[in-house]
């Protein structure tokens, strides 16, 4: 093992440059399949208690998701403080739901 000393100031300066923050819904996802029908689905609301496990995702501020891939294009061009609406389909009914991205 080999091991360098980088002073702190340095290595905080570096990590602020290349560090991408990217927003989040507070929300865990997963692509699968639940009775059937395909889509993203929530699998843990631990930081997001306007969500529901297991609720589909539809759109995110009119965006189509269909799957993992969309999701993370709907929200990747947005900011943290951003308000946004994400449709879900909870129950066989929509509900729209505002977020502020985290």
């Amino acid at each position: 093992g080999l091991g360098f000393a980088i002073p702190v100031n340095i290595a905080y300066g570096f990590f602020n440059r290349v560090m991408v923050i990217e927003p989040a819904l507070g929300i865990k996802i997963a692509y699968g399949s639940v009775n059937k029908i395909p889509g993203v689905y929530v699998t843990d609301v631990t930081n997001n208690t306007k969500f529901e496990l297991y609720d589909r995702i539809v759109s995110i501020n009119g965006k189509e998701v269909n799957n993992s891939a969309d999701y993370y294009d709907a929200i990747q061009n947005l900011a943290i403080g951003d308000t946004v609406t994400v449709t879900v389909k909870r129950n066989y009914t929509k509900v729209d739901i505002k977020v502020v991205l985290q």
